[in-house]
This record gives C-alpha cells, structure tokens and sequence, in this order.
C-alpha cells in the first residue's frame, strides 16, 4: 500500500498536482501543494484567508485564493538578510 502522508501528517508530493488559478482542490491536495498539514488549511479557512465551499460531503479549495494567498505572503526583494553576512539581523527580529 503506497504511503499517504508524509512526516507528521504532512500529505506526500505525489498526492499535489498542478494547480491552475482557476482549478479548485480539496483540503488534502491544497495541504500537498502548499507543503502543510491539512490542519492548517482548515485554519486557514477559518481565518478567511482561503475561500471553501462544501460538495457532496467534501470540502473544496478555490485554486484562486491559494494562489492571491501565496501572492499576498510572497516575500520581497531586499526584505530577506544577505545569507553571507553573519551580522545581518532578519528584519521581524530587529529591536
């Protein structure tokens, strides 16, 4: 029998597929994609911060807000610390 999950209840990579802005995916494929557990992609709905919708029973991701959420928490040019300076303090840590 081929392995579910990965560590701590994380979903396997082959369990992810492409995803399309405009396709949606349950929780499980969505935990895959964004490399969680599907734990916090229910938080995450709680939150509002993904949309969902229920079908027959099963929860479904809209592909469209994984996508504006992975855009929304995107990290920018120059806010990561150059990796070769020891001194350089990440920027949520400085006082």
């Amino acid at each position: 029998m081929p392995k579910k999950t990965g560590r701590r209840g994380v979903p396997a990579r082959d369990k992810a597929r492409s995803l399309h802005p405009m396709a949606d995916c349950t929780v499980i494929e969505a935990a895959a994609l964004m490399r969680c557990n599907p734990s916090t992609i229910y938080r995450l709905i709680n939150r509002g911060e993904i949309s969902a919708y229920s079908r027959n029973g099963l929860t479904l991701i809209e592909g469209e807000s994984i996508v504006a959420m992975k855009e929304r928490h995107r990290i920018k040019p120059g806010d990561m610390p150059e990796t070769n300076d020891p001194d350089a303090a990440p920027k949520w840590n400085a006082a």
